[in-house]
């Protein structure tokens, strides 16, 4: 049975505190401290969660990520959240290392969990490859060369021009579109939709054409979430739709 972490809500030389699946369970882990050596341990205690709980804990999870990886993180945010920086860029970066792995159990370990500890070591970790996870780990590794930004405060803006553009005899006529990413460099826009219950990319050249005008944006289809990925690695600075 795969376990998985889900969050790094704190770091300090490793997760201090997050939300966990061990063995089929959720979880809140946090890292024990040793009063006597004045240091972290090894040892994570685990707490029981609801699935309610779970879901509302995740869902503000991603979207302070989202938030903060986007730039619109605000001064309230940046006060709720210790070591602000550390935090996500170590989020992203195992986000984007999946690996699967497991727990290893030590002595103070018992059938129920409760009040028990959790051996947790560096190769052990997995965690959930997300959109933004993939975004940000692009950006901080290409820096000044990687053009693609989110989409946030904009997004009615870039549905409502591709409705403009997407009309009848369009192969892409029909399809609920949600803008992703826009490059700085030029018109091109990844939108993502649903197919077969899949989240599916395309790449759009927007003409930023009128209501009634014929003239159908050059498209093409990327794929999932790890086809994007890797499409964002081949093409930087390389290839645009024209």
């Amino acid at each position: 049975m795969k376990n998985r972490i889900y969050t790094i809500n704190d770091w300090w030389g490793g997760p201090l505190c997050g939300v966990c699946e061990f063995i089929g369970e959720k979880y809140i882990y946090q890292r024990r401290f040793d009063e006597e050596l004045d240091m972290y341990t090894n040892d994570y205690f685990l707490t029981p969660i609801y699935d309610e709980q779970f879901e509302t804990i995740i869902n503000d999870w991603h979207n302070w990520l989202e938030l903060y990886n986007s730039g619109r993180e605000n001064e309230y945010i940046r006060s709720e959240y210790n070591n602000i920086n550390e935090i996500a860029e170590n989020q992203s970066l195992y986000q984007f290392c999946v690996k699967t792995g497991k727990f290893i159990l030590n002595d103070h370990f018992n059938s129920t969990l409760e009040n028990s500890w959790v051996e947790w070591t560096d190769s052990d970790y997995t965690f959930p490859e997300t959109f933004t996870g993939i975004i940000a780990k692009l950006y901080n590794f290409y820096y000044e060369d990687f053009t693609w930004m989110f989409i946030s405060d904009s997004r009615m803006y870039f549905i409502d021009q591709l409705k403009k553009e997407i009309t009848p005899g369009h192969n892409l006529y029909g399809i609920d579109f949600l803008p992703e990413l826009k490059n700085d460099m030029n018109d091109d826009v990844i939108y993502s939709c649903r197919e077969n219950e899949i989240e599916i990319f395309y790449l759009i050249h927007l003409t930023y054409s009128n209501y009634n005008d014929i003239n159908f944006p050059q498209y093409k289809r990327i794929g999932d979430l790890k086809a994007l990925k890797e499409y964002l690695e081949s093409t930087i600075e390389r290839e645009y739709l024209e």
